[in-house]
Parts: structure tokens; sequence; C-alpha cells
């Protein structure tokens, strides 16, 4: 684990509530479950953008998925299909 910092901020009382709660459901410390939503917002936002051979082959696992078939011969019609 990374070195910690500690801070201070404040939440309304409402959502103070919450957090304990969850707490002590989850039996760990109110920083925990803190620190546990500020990373996974930051994960969100800050996710890599795919390349695009990654989102090629996520177009040929669905393809796969469903089932769906191209014509046998695409491969050498490939022009008449990209720019008809």
């Amino acid at each position: 684990m990374s070195m910690m910092q500690r801070t201070q901020v404040y939440f309304d009382l409402e959502t103070l509530e919450l957090l304990r709660q969850e707490a002590e459901e989850k039996k760990i410390t109110l920083a925990r479950v803190i620190r546990e939503k500020v990373e996974k917002t930051i994960r969100k936002k800050t996710k890599r953008r795919k390349s695009a051979a990654e989102f090629l082959k996520g177009i040929e696992l669905l393809g796969k998925k469903f089932k769906v078939r191209g014509p046998k011969d695409l491969s050498q019609r490939i022009d008449e299909f990209v720019y008809r």
C-alpha cells in the first residue's frame, strides 16, 4: 500500500450516516469505505480508451457470440462491401 496522507473532509449528516452504516455492515473502518468509493470513482473517470485493435476484437467476439456470418468470399470482395 502506498503512503497515506491525512486529510479532512466534510459531509452532510445524511451522507455521513449512510457511510457509517456501510462501514458497520462490512465491518470495516469509515475511512476505508470513503477511500474505496473515491478510488472506484477515479478509476472510472481515468479508464483507458480501447485501441482500434481491441475495439475490432470486441466486434469479432460479439459476432461469434451471436453466430453472425459474413459472405464466404468477403476477403476477395472487401472493396465492394466497404466502398459500395
